[in-house]
């Protein structure tokens, strides 16, 4: 049975009722890459938002004003440590979203994905694929910060070389906090999602083992006339 878009099942329980199953298929190929699109655009303007707004806040601090140039490039690094573990996280979570939904809040991670999808029938290799896609994109994304930061140092009397790595600084906390943010709530929508899911598989199980019980017990009550 069809109704709407969304299919169902229906399994005899041998009892006069019908357990009716629905399977929701995943979105349309137009609508993932739709949504993918949406999704890549509103997560870059998100990202930026959050990395500019900390970066400004930490280089407003002036926690680093005294500091030697050392420090500050060590606590640079620092940062760079920390984005890197977020964005693993994140790119952990957009590969289950892609196996599971066919979606991504990155589009060339997506494109990846499918390309590697046609070419190759290995989860690794896809899982590859996605991965440089979305870490390819994201290290793009650090350019104009770079270019802003280090640009204002060389034409304003007023930002030095420390203030411009104290902003780099607090944009790459500001991305790795949104990278965790944005893996949470990956994994939590796939965990809703599943939930569903792993309940109409229960039903399905529940109702062909109640079919089979009964196709026993019907051949068995044929059988016994005859042993007789």
């Amino acid at each position: 049975m069809t109704l709407l878009g969304t299919q169902t099942l229906d399994f005899d329980r041998g009892d006069g009722e019908v357990d009716h199953v629905s399977l929701q298929p995943r979105a349309p190929g137009a609508a993932r890459w739709a949504c993918c699109a949406v999704a890549t655009i509103v997560s870059a303007w998100a990202l930026d938002g959050v990395a500019v707004a900390v970066g400004l806040l930490l280089g407003a601090s002036h926690v680093f004003d005294e500091a030697p140039h050392v420090v500050v490039l060590g606590f640079l690094a620092a940062t760079y440590v920390l984005w890197a573990a977020g964005l693993r996280v994140n790119v952990v979570a957009n590969w289950h979203l892609l196996e599971e939904t066919g979606t991504s809040t990155n589009v060339l991670s997506k494109a990846a994905f499918e390309f590697a999808r046609l070419r190759s029938s290995s989860q690794r290799t896809r899982g590859v694929a996605a991965a440089a896609g979305y870490v390819g994109t994201e290290i793009a994304k650090e350019v104009p910060f770079y270019a802003g930061a280090l640009g204002t140092a060389v034409v304003s009397n007023t930002v030095d070389a420390t203030d411009a790595l104290v902003f780099l600084a607090g944009t790459n906390i500001g991305a790795a906090f949104y990278e965790y943010g944005v893996a949470r709530l990956t994994r939590s929508y796939l965990d809703r999602r599943s939930r569903p899911k792993a309940r109409r598989q229960e039903s399905r199980s529940q109702s062909f083992e109640i079919v089979r019980l009964r196709r026993s017990e019907a051949q068995d009550g044929l059988a016994r006339p005859g042993r007789r």
